[in-house]
């Protein structure tokens, strides 16, 4: 999960998922089942600071509110991407399903159903999703299921030697034509 002192930026985003929203209570108001889905886009310079994200202002406000917390987490880290060595930028698509389990205590109160009781993360590689997920106290489930798109090198950036046998610098994005992207600072 690190290339070059640098944690890998799939993995990081799936693992700061959880602990960016499971406070917030909309998780709580939405009813169970497949909330949707986001594509993002985000860039890293060459020091592997978090440059710039990018994601579809039509996506539903859960989602935007979970690029929005999860990337304020990831600001503060220095991230390699996924088969690119620098600068560059990663498109990755979360979709959100809820669920509800057994509650952990039939008796919970408003504030205890927020209570995080259970948290993980599972990270996604070039060939299969990653997962986020968390169990409130009221046996809400929240699972973000990660997937690494594409990785683009930035013009100036060397290929990576993780790039794969053809030595590509890069991957091509393939995000829908009608997917527009604006930034989320």
């Amino acid at each position: 999960m690190a290339r070059d002192g640098l944690l890998l930026l799939a993995p990081a985003l799936t693992r700061a998922i959880p602990a960016a929203v499971s406070a917030d209570p909309i998780w709580s108001r939405l009813p169970p089942g497949v909330i949707g889905a986001i594509e993002m886009s985000i860039s890293v310079d060459g020091e592997g600071a978090v440059d710039e994200v990018s994601v579809p202002p039509e996506a539903p406000e859960a989602l935007q509110r979970l690029a929005v917390r999860t990337v304020a987490l990831l600001r503060a880290g220095r991230f390699a991407l996924t088969g690119v060595r620098g600068a560059g930028r990663e498109f990755l698509r979360v979709e959100v399903t809820l669920s509800d389990r057994p509650a952990s205590d039939p008796a919970v109160s408003t504030d205890a159903e927020r209570r995080q009781l259970q948290l993980g993360f599972e990270a996604p590689s070039v060939d299969r999703p990653g997962r986020g997920w968390f169990t409130l106290a009221s046996g809400r489930h929240f699972e973000a299921a990660v997937t690494v798109v594409s990785s683009l090198a930035a013009a100036s950036s060397p290929p990576s030697p993780d790039a794969g046998a053809g030595g590509s610098a890069s991957i091509q994005p393939h995000l829908p034509d009608s997917a527009r992207l604006d930034r989320v600072r």
